[in-house]
């Protein structure tokens, strides 16, 4: 068994997930001496590993037996995993709050590759390793989105116009 240092999250695909949720990537892994190993590896922040020791020890039911992360906490169905529409409806509402418009749960997959892109320089293969896509061609194609701010940008557009020093 590999010993990974820093903090980190397994993501492991289960068939019987009770909400139906599925993984595309299916690594395969075990639950072992009380601790996962194998699965697709991802590094995490030690804020999300905070936030995650947090909820689990203070918010979230202790007799549960589907081992989901994300459940209701404050309804009916508490203790239950969330929905794919539960999800959606969190964000609704956060971002009905914020006053920030519609905000779709695929669009926080661009938000962060293009941020990974940015901090990256635009390694492309950077971005595909933090964010888990296949390929760096989808990261580049797909996800990435220049930063219309970066001066190198700026200067490209101006020197195609005409209108630069």
């Amino acid at each position: 068994m590999r010993t990974r240092s820093g903090p980190h999250v397994h993501i492991c695909h289960r068939e019987d997930n009770t909400n139906r949720a599925r993984v595309k990537t299916k690594t395969p892994w075990i639950w072992q001496d009380n601790a996962v190993s194998g699965g697709t590896v991802r590094r995490a922040s030690p804020a999300v590993i905070h936030t995650y020791f947090e909820y689990i020890t203070t918010q979230y039911p202790a007799p549960t037996s589907h081992g989901m992360l994300l459940i209701s906490l404050h309804s009916p169905s508490r203790g239950q995993p969330w929905t794919t529409a539960a999800a959606r409806g969190i964000l609704r509402r956060a971002a009905a709050r914020g006053q920030i418009g519609r905000v779709f749960p695929h669009a926080l997959r661009h938000s962060f590759a293009t941020a990974v892109l940015d901090a990256a320089r635009g390694n492309a293969v950077i971005a595909r390793e933090a964010g888990g896509w296949t390929s760096a061609a989808t990261v580049e194609q797909v996800y990435g989105h220049v930063d219309v701010h970066d001066p190198v940008f700026t200067a490209a557009l101006e020197q195609v116009r005409g209108t630069g020093p």
